[in-house]
């Protein structure tokens, strides 16, 4: 395979050219090419440009070739170029947006909507305390089998804040969504011209509580900051409406406090629910480094949500209760921890442990383990380590429980001379549903002057983190290549 990489950069435009050519591939018989193009250009102070372009020979090409799970799970190649006017307190922006769709035989998923074309407007200014903002897009969706149609989206609103002093605030918030569809092409359901207009209504309010502590020696601020958010959107049935690029989102610390379940705009939740939070941070009162966050919230609803999508709301006025903790617990340990129970059910439904030990650089060790209930079970092992003053060890085990398989295993050795640097890394991971691929990276560095062989610096650095070139100098040092 030859891989080529064109890079290039003036004052008012620059980007980046990939073009990798394996000729005459005896897996497929073919020659197979992967091209990837992104350009920025900026054609005056206030309106700019770019152009995203990708593309692959065929559905397998990441599967087959990539050294990364992150490329190989790739399945939508974005094509698209925008235009973007700045105006200051509102903007403007033009885009064509295609996509390329890697199937899997074994696991097909559903193709995307293009765009052609989106037209986007946004505005927001302040008067007399109050913060007016409009959000407007229109978008022609087109696909080969599902319908077609436009839409039209128009939501102004307007927040004001009551209380906004640095300990309290409360803000409420009213706007209006009003969304228009005219459908297209293969519309076999006759599904009508239609459209919505809800109103939102939403109220933000806190507080911040802090003293100060002294706890194992050392001075800490103590921080204790409950928050409440209060939506209210009337139900409004859905069901007739096209869905071009709603989902629904995942329950989590974002997603509560915000004022629509689902992203897109496809579909607007009902909601007469409030949101209930309360944070507490452990700071160091010499640098505000934070030692320790803890966060616990919850949403109740006074009526059950009844818009849903494939995955139905919770039928219940009590919302998964979700809890996390994080925090550089000591200069050489960190913590960073996530749970959701159901108290419905009683039970847990997903959670998410991680720690990571880096008392000096070069020296790394990371554990983690994710739980959802009933799809997935995952531990993830990982670590960087020194053998002696030249050796260094590097791996990582990411294993499912729940599939009983490796889901990525990396195993290397670095050796560090004064001068140059020798890398050996070998690795295994899966691919699409039941595939795996096993690669082998061998290089020779000579400082400061060139990379001979495969290079594994990025596999390295996405998979172990804290991981840590060892032959990096300082800016003031300089080396000689050869001894």
């Amino acid at each position: 395979m030859l891989n080529n990489e064109f890079r290039y950069l003036e004052a008012g435009y620059g980007g980046e050219a990939h073009l990798d050519v394996l000729p005459d591939d005896m897996l497929t018989n073919r020659s197979r090419t992967h091209l990837a193009l992104m350009h920025s250009q900026a054609v005056t102070d206030k309106l700019s440009g770019y152009v995203n372009f990708n593309r692959v020979s065929d559905d397998a090409y990441f599967r087959d070739l990539a050294d990364t799970v992150s490329t190989t799970s790739q399945v939508n190649l974005v094509r698209e170029g925008a235009l973007n006017y700045n105006a200051g307190w509102w903007n403007a922006a033009v885009r064509a947006q295609r996509y390329q769709t890697l199937q899997d035989p074994v696991a097909p998923i559903a193709v995307p909507y293009a765009r052609v074309p989106q037209l986007n407007i946004s505005a927001q200014r302040n008067y007399s305390g109050a913060a007016l903002a409009f959000a407007g897009e229109f978008v022609e969706f087109a696909h080969p089998t599902e319908p077609n149609g436009r839409r039209l989206v128009l939501n102004p609103g307007v927040s004001y804040p009551l209380i906004n002093d640095l300990a309290f605030y409360l803000t409420p918030k009213i706007a209006l969504h009003s969304t228009y569809y005219a459908m297209g092409a293969n519309n076999v359901a006759s599904l009508p011209d239609s459209s919505r207009t809800l109103p939102i209504f939403s109220v933000d309010g806190g507080m911040a509580f802090e003293r100060n502590e002294s706890l194992f020696g050392g001075d800490y601020v103590h921080t204790l900051e409950p928050r409440a958010f209060y939506v209210y959107v009337p139900y409004q049935d859905q069901a007739a409406l096209p869905n071009f690029d709603s989902a629904q989102a995942d329950f989590s610390f974002t997603q509560m406090f915000t004022e629509n379940r689902f992203f897109g705009s496809d579909r607007i939740g009902d909601a007469n629910h409030v949101t209930l939070a309360m944070t507490s941070r452990l700071l160091e009162q010499d640098n505000g480094m934070e030692r320790l966050k803890v966060t616990i919230g919850e949403r109740f609803s006074y009526s059950a949500p009844r818009v849903n999508l494939a995955t139905p709301a919770t039928s219940t006025n009590r919302s998964d209760i979700l809890l996390a903790a994080a925090g550089r617990v000591t200069d050489a340990w960190s913590l960073d921890s996530e749970f959701q129970f159901d108290p419905n059910q009683s039970h847990t439904q997903r959670y998410n442990i991680a720690a990571r030990y880096r008392p000096e650089t070069g020296k790394a060790f990371n554990f983690g383990y994710r739980f959802a209930r009933n799809t997935l079970r995952q531990i993830d092992v990982s670590a960087q380590w020194p053998l002696s003053s030249r050796w260094h060890a590097v791996g990582r085990w990411n294993y499912s429980l729940q599939d009983a398989r490796i889901l990525e295993a990396i195993a290397g050795l670095e050796y560090n001379q004064s001068c140059w640097t020798f890398r050996l890394v070998a690795q295994q991971f899966t691919v699409g549903t039941q595939q795996a691929n096993t690669g082998f990276f061998m290089q020779l560095e000579l400082n400061d002057f060139v990379k001979v062989g495969s290079d594994p610096l990025g596999l390295l650095k996405q998979s172990v983190p804290g991981y840590a070139k060892m032959n990096n100098k300082p800016a003031n040092q300089t080396s000689s290549v050869l001894r």
